[in-house]
């Protein structure tokens, strides 16, 4: 087998690089490395691996979460895990899936498909950012500096950063806001939340200590009447998840953090 930076053990009865037999001795069959010695060339190192290394660099501390075997949870602990360290906002958290099989992580968090699309929304800011300042200085940007003006303007400090937020799908809340807190009557109330609304009213008000969160740049908090009507909801309709997330517009995995936090301000 070749020799070099990071390479596997040679197969038992591997007659080496340097022998005319390299790469084509009984041995040297499924080797994953026969035809580059056959080649006689040396096993070159993978130019990535530097590249990671380097990236990583700036990542203070790194955890990683792994396993011999699949479907014992590993994606749904580093969810958790990073949700829980996420309260400290002072840090910044990131969450990587390496399962190229197939990650799971954008399914839990609710995000499948966003960086396309927060990518698709920078691009349209940065554009209408770059419109505004053309009206303002009487400058056609597009004919002066050519189609990346506006990504010139960015690396040259002409445009504020965009704004930090998680990549997270549009969705609507007009069901909670309008129909369920202005149009339900008490016996909505009580078919699907099991109390009435005064009641549930009540509950938040004691609970609100306990579940208050205050808004950061990346997002506005989800309020203490909502985490307590996800919880009481999930289990009074056993929904599914992604059910209930579609019912208040929010990611599956928030339903999931709701009813454990509930759960605790009660006990």
């Amino acid at each position: 087998m070749a020799e070099g930076p990071g390479a596997a053990p040679p197969p038992h009865g591997c007659p080496g690089t340097s022998s005319a037999q390299a790469g084509r001795a009984a041995a040297c069959q499924g080797c994953p490395s026969q035809g580059l010695c056959a080649a006689g060339g040396p096993a070159a190192s993978d130019p990535a691996i530097e590249e990671i290394k380097e990236k990583m660099k700036i990542v203070k501390h790194k955890i990683l979460v792994l396993s011999g075997k699949g479907g014992v949870g590993k994606s749904t602990f580093s969810a958790h895990l990073a949700h829980g360290l996420a309260k400290d906002e002072t840090k910044q958290i990131a969450l990587l899936d390496i399962d190229i099989c197939g990650p799971s992580i954008p399914k839990i968090m609710g995000i499948e498909g966003e960086q396309r699309q927060m990518l698709r929304n920078r691009v349209r800011r940065l554009r209408q950012r770059g419109e505004d300042m053309k009206s303002e200085r009487g400058t056609d940007l597009s004919q002066s500096t050519g189609p990346r003006a506006v990504d010139f303007m960015v690396a040259m400090g002409h445009v504020d950063a965009v704004e930090r937020r998680f990549w997270a799908l549009e969705t609507s809340t007009d069901w909670w806001d309008r129909i369920v807190l202005q149009v339900w009557d008490e016996s909505q109330w009580l078919r699907n939340f099991r109390m009435r609304k005064g009641t549930f009213l009540e509950l938040c008000e004691l609970l609100s200590p306990a579940l208050k969160r205050k808004d950061t740049r990346m997002r506005a908090t989800l309020t203490v009447q909502k985490r307590v009507a996800i919880a009481l909801w999930k289990p009074a309709t056993l929904d599914s998840y992604q059910s209930v997330a579609n019912h208040f517009g929010v990611g599956k995995f928030t339903v999931g953090v709701a009813v454990m936090q509930v759960a605790n301000a009660i006990v």
